[in-house]
């Protein structure tokens, strides 16, 4: 099943701020998951460390510094094998 994303709250923020993806297929645990923040050409993956917590349905993350806070990112959650 892939992943998909239904909800990103906040739809606004920046550096340091807590975001929760609401979706499904997400994984029970993020071993063989990542949460990837793109812009542009430039993809940043969300260390284990800004990760708060990992459902099959939800997940929240800070927001690392590496973001440059000007503009727009999309967000993606990658499942490799979702077991």
């Amino acid at each position: 099943m892939a992943s998909e994303i239904t909800s990103i709250s906040p739809g606004v923020g920046g550096i340091n701020k807590l975001v929760t993806i609401g979706g499904t297929g997400f994984g029970a645990s993020r071993s063989h998951s990542k949460v990837v923040l793109q812009k542009d050409l430039v993809e940043i993956v969300i260390d284990d460390a800004d990760v708060i917590s990992w459902a099959d349905d939800e997940i929240e993350f800070y927001v690392p510094e590496e973001i440059i806070n000007i503009g727009n990112w999309s967000v993606k959650v990658r499942v490799v094998n979702n077991a």
